[in-house]
């Protein structure tokens, strides 16, 4: 009779974890990208007449954000730089609209993946070029995902070609290249509304200064206070609270559901940020402060390996 018994509870045992295993993997292969990743379903406008325009209306800059994925101050940046500026928004229009490939790569095994950009062929390319970004910006993706929840990664920018992240379990905080975050299958580069260069560059400078080599705490934010002191033994990081740190330290609260634990979402719909550059995302998510459940479905195609 005990050996019917540990016989079932073996079975059981065996049910529960491969439940768990497909449970897994399908949750990281088709959950996390059910909505697929967003490329333009709408008509490619000639650009030529607004760009000829010596002013732009709110309603110019809207449509080219629709049609580049550029925000006002990155094609006011472009514009003053002439017919070669122009150019260049232009290009950034062939690229937001370009077919483009996800795949989807292990960064801890199945558990946590990220979806990268591909050629066809599957292999590794790059999204358009970070243009505009400036200290004290927010660098947000929406291509990590673990256990089918499409969580992100964010990084501060601290200067224009480096970001300063939390990354992953188990490492401390780091500076990365800029370039780096063009390997997502989308980024958006988002500025703290109103604040002058210097309070950027502040910003900045206390980021590296306070927030760099700092151990990774998932649950950064959660137990006591929410901006724990740096000596408080609670006192960690993880990627959105990082930013959230930061800024917070010069009273700007960029965590949009005001919520104990920080994710790049709620830094994506903050308020008090507008966009400088995206790409791979929906701009209705940020011309009308939408929630992006990702992005929208689009004509991409998903490897997973």
């Amino acid at each position: 009779m005990k050996r019917q018994n540990w016989g079932l509870i073996a079975s059981c045992a065996t049910l529960v974890v491969v439940a768990l295993i497909v449970w897994v993997l399908f949750s990281q292969a088709v959950v996390a990208h059910k909505n697929g990743f967003f490329t333009p379903q709408y008509t490619k406008e000639e650009l030529d007449p607004v760009l000829s325009e010596k002013t732009l209306k709110p309603e110019d800059y809207d449509l080219l954000m629709r049609q580049t994925g550029l925000g006002k101050s990155a094609v006011n940046l472009l514009k003053a730089q002439g017919e070669e500026g122009v150019q260049q928004i232009l290009h950034y229009q062939d690229l937001f609209f370009a077919q483009r490939y996800i795949q989807c790569e292990p960064m801890l095994g199945w558990f946590t993946r990220e979806d990268v950009m591909t050629t066809e062929s599957g292999e590794p390319m790059r999204a358009p070029p970070i243009i505009a970004a400036e200290p004290g910006d927010i660098i947000v993706s929406l291509s990590t995902h673990s256990f089918g929840w499409k969580h992100g990664h964010a990084g501060l920018v601290v200067d224009a070609e480096t970001t300063l992240e939390s990354r992953v379990l188990g490492q401390n905080s780091e500076t990365s290249s800029i370039d780096s975050w063009r390997q997502f299958a989308n980024y958006a580069v988002l500025r703290v509304k109103d604040a002058s260069p210097e309070e950027r560059q502040e910003v900045a400078d206390y980021g590296m200064e306070v927030l760099h080599d700092v151990p990774y705490r998932l649950t950064a934010g959660i137990f006591h206070e929410k901006a724990a002191s740096q000596e408080s033994q609670f006192f960690g990081l993880q990627c959105a609270y990082l930013v959230w740190y930061a800024w917070q330290h010069f009273g700007v609260d960029l965590d949009s559901d005001e919520g104990r634990i920080v994710t790049p979402l709620d830094l994506c719909i903050s308020d008090r940020l507008e966009i400088v550059q995206m790409y791979g995302f929906d701009p209705e998510v940020f011309l009308r402060q939408s929630v992006p459940e990702a992005t929208a479905p689009g004509r991409n195609r998903l490897k997973v390996d």
